[in-house]
């Protein structure tokens, strides 16, 4: 598992996941080092995820000097600098604007396309869950797969496409909740229901 988890997968994470001493290149080549990468190969591969992700201008800036969209754009390279067959990406755009929401998104599709990656996203977001090419809801414990309806103006077949998971009903508060708003002021939040989004590669889907 440690092996598959190393070579064949890549991860983006809400939060980036940075090393916050090392500079966005290091960050990127860190990646390639357990797998015992030669120096000279992961400089040059570490170049070329940087690139393809528009951050040749960024090579020594450590995290703390970039904005939350370029720290997501060094995540995914990060990932996909070891030329993973799968990308697993945990609300890569939970902590970032809308208009950075949607670069982040759209260079995620634009990896998918040109790798043929499989991609699976997690999202709270109905707007990026609507760009999915299949979607599966979790609901009550079970994972359900539906195809997503297509409207005016939605991504072609070939790029993404899904549908939100409805509300949760509304969950009478505890006494212990109660206590909790008590002491704070306020009542816990509910974390609302997840959508996962699952992007097929492309050979698969020619079949």
């Amino acid at each position: 598992m440690t092996r598959v988890r190393a070579t064949d997968n890549g991860f983006v994470f809400q939060t980036f996941n940075l090393i916050p001493t090392l500079s966005a290149h290091e960050n990127v080549e860190a990646a390639l080092v357990p797998l015992r990468v030669s120096t000279e190969a992961r400089r040059q591969r570490a170049a070329v995820a940087r690139e393809s992700v528009g951050l040749g201008d960024r090579l020594r800036h450590v995290p703390s000097e970039l904005s939350g969209g370029q720290q997501q754009r060094v995540a995914i390279a990060r990932a996909l600098v070891k030329e993973p067959k799968v990308l697993l990406a945990d609300e890569p755009t939970g902590n970032l604007d809308e208009e950075t929401r949607d670069e982040i998104i759209g260079l995620l599709e634009t990896m998918w396309r040109e790798r043929g990656l499989t991609m699976i996203v997690v999202t709270h977001d109905s707007t990026v869950a609507r760009r999915a090419q299949r979607i599966g809801v979790m609901k009550n414990g079970r994972l359900q797969f539906r195809q997503p309806s297509r409207s005016r103006g939605a991504a072609p077949a070939a790029a993404v496409a899904a549908v939100a998971a409805p509300p949760p009903p509304p969950r009478r508060r505890s006494r212990g909740c109660r206590a909790v708003a008590r002491r704070y002021g306020r009542l816990p939040r509910v974390a609302p229901q997840t959508h996962c989004r699952h992007l097929e590669p492309i050979s698969a889907r020619k079949r």
